[in-house]
């Protein structure tokens, strides 16, 4: 067995929001690490493996303060330590693997594109590095309040390649001996464009000729619930490809939104409140197949998958399971059940880019 030699860089900062500060990385104050030398090691459950992580000092001086760059390095250690604001830049880090094989070297060195033996290293490799990466930038994220440092996202075949997400995600490159560093490429550098056509019925979504005229009335008469806002805002994340977090966002809502029915078809029978709060301490999916069990205009099939989104989200929370593409059906069918009981708000959730059409008909 031979070791090899990783090294990887994550750009962190965030250019897909126009709504958040702008920052390169992490903002640390009157200090920044030193490279390697300041490092953290990161928790991995492989005997054969280790990683480290660490930020190097990027920049250079102007007008007396430190101004971050990414091709320069000359950072005043004593400007460092007066500076009350200082860049960090990408997360740069190493993994050493102590259990090679000669096979796997050999199909690394002779740069063998699409080799089964490449492509399994490189698939244990972001299996490895993904893990305590994402923990590590959701410490920075939430113990730290850095919500603007961008996430590393999970591979996904069907969306890029292997060696995509190696070259572009991780910039990951490869050595035996530490001082000649190769680019790491398992297979060829593609990117999947996955698109949805819309039905007809999808522009129905958008906004019509007959909701513009009922608008005023809605002004007039329907006030915003808590549970709208909620729903949109996890139809936001679900549009946007954040299954997680719609999910989470989703069943809240859900939630807040049977308690909303419940007090308010009862608000008036001071002497039920008490059969109310009882009611509302039962299980979530019980209160929902109670209603269900009322509310004609429910689905009984999208109820079911309602249900079984109120399980997957209780497992991402107590038990930290990572939802898959495979749950799609069921967010959409929490949301859907959650407009219909919103009905009286006649919630639209549109695709943010559901494509366009020309239609052959006169009407508005």
């Amino acid at each position: 067995m031979t070791k090899l030699y990783f090294k990887f860089a994550i750009l962190l900062e965030d250019f897909s929001n126009n709504d958040i500060v702008h920052h390169y990385g992490p903002v640390f104050t009157r200090w920044i690490p030193d490279g390697e030398t300041d490092s953290i090691s990161l928790k991995v459950d492989d005997i054969n493996a280790a990683i480290k992580i660490w930020f190097s000092r990027m920049g250079f001086v102007q007008d007396g303060f430190i101004e971050f760059d990414y091709e320069k390095r000359e950072v005043d250690p004593k400007i460092l330590s007066q500076q009350a604001v200082l860049e960090a830049g990408p997360l740069i880090g190493s993994l050493e693997l102590s259990d090679i094989s000669a096979n796997e070297i050999n199909v690394i060195v002779e740069e063998k594109i699409n080799d089964e033996i490449y492509i399994r290293l490189g698939k244990r490799i972001v299996n490895l590095l993904y893990p305590p990466i994402i923990h590590f930038i959701e410490i920075l994220r939430i113990n730290y309040g850095q919500y603007w440092i961008k996430k590393l996202h999970k591979w996904d075949s069907r969306t890029e390649s292997l060696g995509n997400y190696c070259h572009n995600a991780l910039k990951l490159t490869w050595s035996t001996d530490k001082q000649t560093w190769k680019s790491f490429s398992p297979t060829k550098q593609e990117i999947n464009l996955v698109g949805r056509m819309a039905a007809d019925k999808s522009f129905e979504k958008y906004i019509t000729y007959e909701d513009w005229i009922s608008i005023p009335e809605k002004i007039e008469k329907t006030p915003v619930s808590l549970g709208g806002v909620i729903l949109v805002s996890a139809h936001q994340y679900f549009d946007s490809g954040n299954i997680k977090q719609a999910l989470i966002e989703g069943v809240t809502c859900l939630e807040i939104t049977v308690s909303e029915i419940i007090k308010k078809r009862f608000r008036d029978q001071r002497n039920l409140m008490d059969k109310v709060t009882r009611f509302l301490e039962l299980p979530l999916n019980i209160q929902l197949l109670v209603l269900t069990a009322t509310i004609q205009e429910l689905d009984p099939k999208n109820v079911n998958m309602a249900i079984e989104a109120i399980k997957l989200r209780n497992e991402i929370v107590h038990e930290g399971m990572e939802p898959t593409n495979d749950n799609i059906n069921r967010i959409e069918a929490l949301l859907s059940t959650i407009k219909v009981l919103l009905a009286d708000q006649v919630i639209k959730l549109p695709d943010s880019n559901a494509g366009n059409k020309l239609f052959q008909n006169n009407g508005k």
